[in-house]
């Protein structure tokens, strides 16, 4: 803690409190400025807008300003003080001629220097033709002059809204120059360069360096910097951009690589170039050893495990603490890579949703401690379906914005229901309070769950793996488990990726690869149960045992 912090009561202020009461005053006669400016702008488009629609009602405003001496012709009240009667204006009998004896118009001018000192005169005088002249005259003049004052109250709006922003940057600025630490994102550093130029901050340090692209880190050098500090890991997920085909991964992509960060370029080193220097964490404090040695053999050969992860429970319910369960169910649809894109696998989704539910039945996980898996959104929907029959599902905000995006939030989702069989009560009670966590992989960096079940999704004859080809993500993938590990996908189609396939052989190697899940009874546990199929466990498992007679309670 900073010398000046110690010992100190802290307490929020807010940006009104941080104002001197001089500012105070001039952002609310600010505001006062932008109300009244408000008010004119609105009625100065609803005029313009009744003059496109023909209500030449509109032209009053203009007509006063710049030709009274025509205008006071159109009074309802004559010379001699009577009232026209009728519900049209003189301006409409005027333009149309209704009400005059046509004959004693006089002459069409056609030419509007000769009709308005005519007009200024009597224009009841004029021909119906030069009439509407004149009127053509007057409504092209007016809306000129209309949008004239638009343009002058939004300028005179940017002038109010500018010095209202000056202010706050004034007060930033005071607040800003007295913290010893600033935190904000690159983007909110972006929006208030011009504050933080005037902090004259001389150390930068960015957390998840390997998630921000290179032109955000770029940003963050303001003048004053000294020292630059890079916090990540450049072997998990790159920065995101909206354009696979400017990323590292696309084939034409790799002229461009926007979403190779500063912290990888700078760590792999660059053609002619040596690496900087870096200082890299090597005790992993996460997961069992079982699980890490799956990332220790591919990509980080110097991680060790922390004596606190030698002796983490093993999942309930379950033999294997890691396993992939190996199956030949094809994914739904065409499996070619150009064709629908949000892939999913329907057997998948149930085996997956069974093998939660057995999970949950053990008494012994929270909400928190279980999260499911995907790479892709179209399984994500197809899991959020399912699953919402048992569980309060969670999605985060970027999933649900990718759900979106490919239209698959309209789709009717099962509502939870009561229980129907007395048996089902404690399965059904705990979904009704508990929430699970349902991901795609790309959302879930930077988190982790005791057990992690994990979708896999692609499953065919081309052994095209999609998303998951590339290190980063499978890194993601088997990195996010503390006590327990559960992947459902084809061995054959990943099999072709180098990654997967030691993967796959490291798990082979102990027996963690098969057609079956071996569960285990927390009663009997010498009783051997395997399931192959969803419908498998409500037979041989059914509410998270086995088929046992059992005259004992178990203590959790």
């Amino acid at each position: 803690m900073s010398p000046r912090l110690e010992g100190k009561n802290l307490r929020l202020v807010s940006k009104d409190e941080a104002k001197t009461p001089g500012e105070r005053h001039l952002v609310r006669n600010s505001h006062l400025e932008l109300e009244d400016l408000e008010d004119s702008g609105n009625a100065s488009l609803r005029s313009l807008g009744e003059l496109q629609k023909g209500n030449l009602n509109s032209l009053r405003d203009y007509l006063t300003r710049h030709h009274p001496r025509i205008f006071s012709q159109f009074s309802r009240v004559d010379a001699e003080g009577f009232t026209k009667a009728g519900n049209a204006t003189p301006f409409d009998l005027w333009l149309t001629g209704r009400g005059e004896d046509l004959t004693r118009l006089d002459k069409p001018l056609e030419n509007l220097d000769l009709i308005l000192p005519k007009a200024g005169s009597n224009v009841y005088k004029l021909a119906l033709s030069d009439r509407q002249v004149l009127t053509q005259h007057f409504v092209s003049k007016a809306q000129s002059h209309m949008v004239g004052q638009v343009v002058d109250l939004v300028r005179e709006d940017r002038e109010i809204r500018q010095r209202i922003n000056n202010v706050h940057d004034e007060v930033d600025r005071r607040v800003l120059q007295s913290a010893d630490v600033i935190g904000i994102t690159t983007t909110g550093l972006a929006k208030r360069i011009s504050v933080l130029r005037h902090i004259g901050a001389k150390v930068v340090l960015c957390e998840e360096a390997g998630e921000v692209l290179e032109a955000h880190i770029l940003s963050a050098l303001i003048p004053s910097v000294q020292h630059l500090i890079q916090i990540g890991d450049h072997q998990q997920l790159r920065p995101q951009i909206n354009d696979h085909n400017l990323s590292v991964e696309s084939h034409q992509g790799k002229h461009y690589q926007l979403d190779r960060s500063q912290f990888e370029r700078l760590s792999t080193g660059e053609y002619g170039k040596r690496p900087f220097p870096l200082a890299q964490l090597n005790v992993q404090r996460r997961m069992r050893p079982e699980i890490a040695s799956l990332i220790r053999r591919t990509l980080y050969e110097r991680l060790t495990d922390h004596p606190n992860t030698l002796n983490l429970p093993d999942v309930v319910g379950l033999r294997k603490n890691v396993f992939w369960l190996d199956h030949q169910h094809r994914e739904d649809g065409s499996s070619s890579e150009s064709n629908n894109k949000s892939k999913s696998n329907a057997w998948e989704v149930a085996m997956t949703h069974a093998l939660v539910r057995h999970i949950v039945r053990q008494g012994v996980y929270s909400n928190k401690d279980i999260a499911v898996l995907t790479p892709y959104v179209g399984q994500l929907q197809k899991l959020r379906a399912a699953m919402r029959e048992d569980f309060e599902v969670v999605l985060s905000d970027r999933d649900e914005e990718k759900l979106a995006l490919e239209g698959l939030v309209a789709q009717v989702l099962p509502t939870f229901s009561e229980p129907s069989r007395a048996d089902g009560q404690l399965l059904q009670k705990k979904a009704m309070t508990e929430l699970l966590r349902v991901a795609t992989v790309d959302n879930f960096q930077g988190e982790e769950a005791k057990v992690v079940v994990i979708s896999l999704v692609r499953s065919n004859a081309d052994q095209k793996v999609g998303f998951l080809k590339t290190t980063n993500r499978i890194n993601v993938l088997l990195s996010r488990a503390r006590h327990g590990m559960y992947l459902i996908g084809n061995a054959d189609t990943y099999s072709n990726v180098p990654m997967w396939s030691t993967v796959l052989g490291m798990l082979r190697a102990s027996e963690s690869v098969g057609e079956a899940f071996d569960l285990r009874c927390p009663r009997h546990l010498g009783t051997e149960i395997s399931v192959s199929n969803p419908e498998e466990f409500e037979i041989r498992s059914p509410e998270g045992g086995c088929r046992e007679p059992c005259d004992r309670l178990v203590v959790k």
